[in-house]
């Protein structure tokens, strides 16, 4: 974003082709980056290889030539005794949303759990996917970092952690437990449809979220449970 070094950043250097067809594997090559922003990657084999570079906090993963975020990058051609220089590797910052989460009364609700939903497309069809989440403190506070720049639309309530990865790569959906409140989107409805959108900028914080929590009607069911 501002074109400045990004220290220790990972590398990660990935043959397209293989030297001898099938016969031997793909060439992979990994190194980080100085203090300075700098690295080099050495005894490379002639061919085509695609460059990812990555820092596990605060970046977006990106590969070297790539037109937008997330896309596909531009292959770089080793000749046989030849050298690549001066590579350059544009990696986008992450971005922040935070808030806080009140009840009908403005006071603060605790142990709520704030998810940032963003949408994307699963089998063909647009769903919300969750990004990223973070619980309430004991003012109502959260803080949702680790976001690539975007649309998200926070919902707030209290869920039951799902370990199972979606087939995209992202988090699987949580499912709310009882409360006496519902899942409330921001700012204050329980119809996803409704939901207002968030921007994030890359590399910044999107604050001063507040999200009110809506009440929803309590049922008893009662039944009789018989050996059959």
């Amino acid at each position: 974003k501002t074109g400045q070094p990004v220290p220790n950043a990972s590398l990660w250097l990935r043959a397209l082709d293989r030297p001898n067809g099938f016969t031997d594997p793909p060439v992979e090559k990994r190194t980080a980056a100085d203090s300075k922003g700098r690295f080099v990657i050495g005894d490379v084999p002639p061919g085509r290889y695609a460059l990812t570079g990555f820092l596990n906090k605060g970046f977006e993963a990106a590969e070297f030539g790539a037109r937008r975020r997330g896309g596909p990058g531009m292959p770089i051609i080793v000749e046989a005794g030849g050298h690549r220089d001066g590579l350059t590797l544009r990696l986008v910052p992450l971005g922040v949303i935070a808030g806080h989460v009140l009840d009908e009364d403005g006071e603060p609700v605790e142990r709520v759990t704030v998810q940032a939903r963003t949408l994307r497309f699963q089998q063909g069809r647009k769903s919300l996917v969750t990004a990223g989440q973070a619980p309430c403190n004991d003012l109502g506070a959260f803080r949702i970092s680790g976001l690539p720049a975007g649309k998200y639309f926070l919902v707030a309530g209290y869920y039951i952690v799902a370990k199972e990865p979606t087939p995209d790569g992202g988090m699987s959906v949580r499912r709310a437990i009882d409360s006496n409140f519902a899942p409330t989107y921001y700012p204050g409805t329980v119809d996803a449809s409704a939901a207002a959108s968030i921007d994030v900028p890359a590399g910044d914080e999107a604050g001063g979220i507040t999200i009110k929590l809506l009440k929803k009607p309590a049922y008893t069911i009662k039944g009789k449970v018989t050996q059959s």
